[in-house]
């Protein structure tokens, strides 16, 4: 029990420091620091049409061929909300359009004996309105020339991608490869001092007299949340689950998720008390802010691999394991999860480190590659212990859908360490990181699937004490509360599963936030209609 305590312990100081592990590697001569030409200034939530123009132009002179896919896909989402405000400005300049016209409509037709006044203000009237309807216009010009640059962007994107991955690069059997990134150039590793300046002024205001304590205390806080309160609140959970929800498959889905969620949100606090701890006192430049958010980003991602592999596999806890996954194969690939969620941690930072400085388009690709190799290894290596695993204690293969798993991860595996070794790395990045996020799709679609038809199923089943108490307050007979009750829990299924697909099969160069945003703006259009 005291060696599981002390591995956890130094697991989370591994992956909470895993910034300033990255610090050396940047340590080279430092000059001053320069503003970042890239960054593109948010905006006013009542910005007039004048801004967004602005911001328009501004996006428009930053979009260049050269620009790598994160600066793109910053500039297509900064596109995206100028679209987003035109749109709403359009909308209240209809509004204001509206009360001008009953106004006019009040004072009614012009007469040749109407009193000077109501002549004067409705020529106020009027000219105010015609006003009003230019600026409408060019609120609506602006958002048709947003969307029409978001969708430039789109295009300029998977143009890259495409370009990326047919192109070889050196194979990492390669000195070129390891070169690449162990010697980066020149420009690399100015920009590298630039982003240490930023990291260095961060690190000495939180550790500088005033503020020292407030940073070890956040730290230690940090460290105490996910350590132990993961532990408290994951029994937190636990007890009220087995005292609230009835014995059954509601219990063991809602026990699984207890403990996904547990790890999720003990590690999101724990890396906000942590960048708190850090920019208390002082005002990061753009650079540093970017590379935080993205750090917190991959940290909370990391820790929900790590979550979703403990709901899943539940190897303390057998009986409450979702899949039908025997105990030996369970065991078996426990340590996998952590292992993926730190080599992403370790080598996420560096990507993220890579895309901040804009870095040159060697180390890129080269860093890239290297998130393939650890990837692909660490599902090559889970796949090989499942085989040996399942071949020392006899066990059978899976049936159905689930027992092609096991083979089609093991193509992709080997069609991206063949994409490796023959160097097309941006091809083997694209296949692995689409492994990983199909997989971790997957997983978590399957948690809420169950869930949530456990959940139809027993709650407000006829057969338990709630779902009779709500049939009796709705007024409908068990026959068909029961059909009700399954065709709300075939209908969230459907949905689940819908989305899942969607998100597993996002097209190269998008994202789930950008999937977001479109799916709003299309709601929004639509309410407008």
């Amino acid at each position: 029990m005291h060696r599981v305590t002390t591995s956890r312990f130094f697991t989370g100081l591994f992956a909470l420091l895993m910034l300033c592990a990255t610090l050396p590697a940047l340590a080279q001569a430092a000059p001053s620091p320069t503003s970042d030409p890239r960054s593109v200034p948010l905006l006013a939530e009542d910005a007039s049409v004048q801004d967004l123009n602005e911001q328009l132009d501004l996006i428009r002179q930053k979009v260049s061929g050269s620009a790598n896919d994160d600066l793109l896909s910053t500039l297509r989402q900064a596109a995206l909300q100028v679209q987003k405000k035109a749109d709403t400005l359009a909308a209240k300049q209809a509004i204001d359009l509206e009360h001008l016209d009953d106004q006019l409509n009040v004072l009614g037709p012009l007469q040749a004996d109407a009193p000077p006044s109501l002549t004067q203000q409705r020529t106020a009237l009027t000219r105010q309105k015609n006003a009003l309807l230019a600026e409408q216009r060019q609120a609506s010009n602006l958002s048709q020339s947003a969307s029409d640059l978001a969708a430039q962007i789109f295009s300029l994107r998977r143009s890259l991608f495409d370009s990326q991955i047919s192109t070889r690069s050196a194979s990492p059997i390669s000195v070129v490869f390891w070169s690449n990134i162990i010697r980066p150039t020149d420009d690399d590793l100015s920009r590298l001092r630039n982003l240490y300046v930023d990291v260095r002024s961060v690190t000495d205001t939180a550790v500088a007299p005033g503020n020292r304590w407030f940073f070890v205390s956040m730290l230690l806080s940090a460290l105490l949340v996910w350590v132990a309160g993961r532990r408290v609140l994951e029994h937190a959970l636990v007890r009220l689950t087995v005292r609230w929800l009835p014995e059954g498959r509601l219990r063991r889905s809602a026990l699984a998720l207890a403990v996904g969620l547990a790890s999720v949100l003990t590690i999101s606090v724990a890396a906000s008390l942590l960048r708190w701890g850090l920019t208390r006192d002082t005002v990061p430049s753009a650079d540093m802010l970017t590379l935080l958010d993205q750090l917190q980003t991959l940290v909370v991602f990391c820790a929900f691999i790590v979550g979703l592999g403990r709901a899943l596999l539940m190897r303390a806890h057998p009986s409450w394991r979702l899949p039908q996954i025997p105990d030996q194969i369970a065991v078996a690939l426990g340590p996998f999860p952590v292992l993926l969620g730190l080599a992403l941690m370790v080598i996420g930072t560096q990507e993220r480190i890579n895309s901040v400085i804009d870095s040159s388009l060697a180390l890129t690709v080269a860093v890239n590659g290297l998130t393939a190799l650890t990837v692909a290894l660490v599902f090559f290596f889970a796949l090989l212990r499942y085989h040996r695993t399942r071949r020392r204690y006899t066990l059978e293969s899976m049936s159905g859908v689930a027992g092609l798993i096991p083979f089609v991860v093991g193509a992709w595996i080997g069609i991206s360490l063949l994409a490796l070794l023959g160097g097309y790395l941006t091809l083997a990045y694209f296949l692995t990181v689409k492994l990983l996020w199909m997989s971790v799709v997957a997983a978590t679609a399957y948690l809420l699937i169950a869930c949530f038809g456990d959940f139809c199923e027993t709650l407000l089943s006829p057969k338990q004490p709630g779902g009779l108490a709500l049939g009796s307050a709705l007024g409908l007979s068990e026959r068909h509360q029961a059909q009700a009750s399954t065709l709300l829990a075939g209908v969230g299924r459907t949905l689940l599963m819908f989305t899942a697909v969607l998100l597993a099969f996002l097209p190269s160069g998008s994202s789930p936030g950008e999937l977001l945003a479109g799916l709003t703006q299309l709601e929004d259009r639509k309410s407008v209609v």
